[in-house]
């Protein structure tokens, strides 16, 4: 059999499971900021299946602190695609990074596709990463020895008081 010219439309079951199957989650809102339909995913990530928050405000889901932030970052949300960088919103102890794109829904009114990324573990890195610094700094600043630490360009980083004192040059001149 010769293959046809273009490809045949994807069903909607089809399509229905390949949005379910993938890593992120993926929310429409019609025009209102109404919830119309999410995929599996984002049931998942948020711990609500689709039946109980269809027709309910996105931000709804929000705490109220983040309500009027995520407002304004779908406001933002452009038709040309995904412009901006995502922001981070918490819930329920997760970190969720949020972006999206505006689009027309099946009725010709707009309607946004919002795309959800679960961060928490990046951001308990990230958190953590911020934590052991602040001690090596700590350390550093106590210490009795001069420190310094130069980046693989041989490039001042960091230099603790102590070396400052031994050499008789400031901290200014040494990262300048």
């Amino acid at each position: 059999k010769q293959r046809r010219s273009t490809p045949p439309p994807l069903s909607a079951s089809y399509l229905g499971t390949l949005l379910d199957s993938v890593p992120i989650g993926l929310v429409t809102l019609d025009a209102a900021g109404a919830i119309i339909g999410w995929n599996k995913r984002s049931g998942e990530m948020l711990g609500i299946p689709e039946v109980e928050v269809l027709g309910r405000r996105f931000v709804s889901l929000s705490s109220e602190q983040d309500e009027v932030r995520l407002i304004e970052l779908i406001d933002r949300f452009g038709s040309s695609g995904i412009d901006d960088e995502g922001q981070t919103f918490h819930r329920e102890g997760r970190a969720f990074e949020i972006s999206g794109a505006r689009f027309a829904i099946r009725s010709g009114e707009g309607g946004s596709l919002l795309i959800l990324q679960d961060v928490t573990k990046r951001e308990r890195a990230e958190q953590a990463l911020r934590m052991q610094k602040a001690l090596a700094d700590a350390q550093a600043d106590t210490s009795l020895a001069g420190i310094v630490v130069l980046s693989l360009d041989n490039e001042v980083q960091r230099a603790n008081q102590r070396f400052a004192e031994i050499w008789g040059v400031s901290e200014e001149v040494m990262l300048a």
